[in-house]
């Protein structure tokens, strides 16, 4: 987004309106870097699991993509469209968990349980592998 609609969206939140109300009704995607699988997601030593330097790298990254957007205490549809870095054969149900384990650790809502939609579709090959995501309140 560019500044000035930055601006403008930080103005409507001070009329009461949270950003996640005022994204969802202008259906406007936050763009995210492409998710890691959940086979590279978490990693394990002996019976101890961890998150891995990717995953924590991946939190992060989301923590700012959304930064500002107050945190959704409703149902919502997950809307993602994954851009992949490749023409690798991926699974595309193995990035949804880290995305919504991401989300949540983020803010964006309290229990990725709130996610009572979801919809997930595979775009064209980005050479840098990106994703965008929409959350509309249900």
């Amino acid at each position: 987004m560019a500044r000035k609609q930055i601006e403008k969206l930080m103005a409507e939140v001070t009329k009461q309106k949270t950003l996640v109300e005022i994204l969802c009704q202008r259906s406007e995607w936050i763009e995210i870097p492409y998710p890691p699988s959940v086979n590279h997601y978490w990693g394990q030593h002996g019976k101890i699991k961890y998150l891995t330097k990717k995953a924590k790298q991946f939190r992060a990254d989301i923590a700012v993509a959304v930064r500002g957007i107050e945190t959704v205490e409703h149902d919502v549809h997950l809307i993602i469209d994954v851009r992949p870095p490749d023409r690798r054969k991926r699974d595309i149900d193995n990035i949804i968990k880290p995305l919504m384990d991401a989300l949540e650790h983020a803010g964006v809502y309290v229990n990725d349980c709130q996610v009572a939609r979801l919809s997930v579709q595979r775009g064209p090959i980005s050479k840098s592998g990106q994703a965008f995501i929409r959350i509309e309140k249900i």
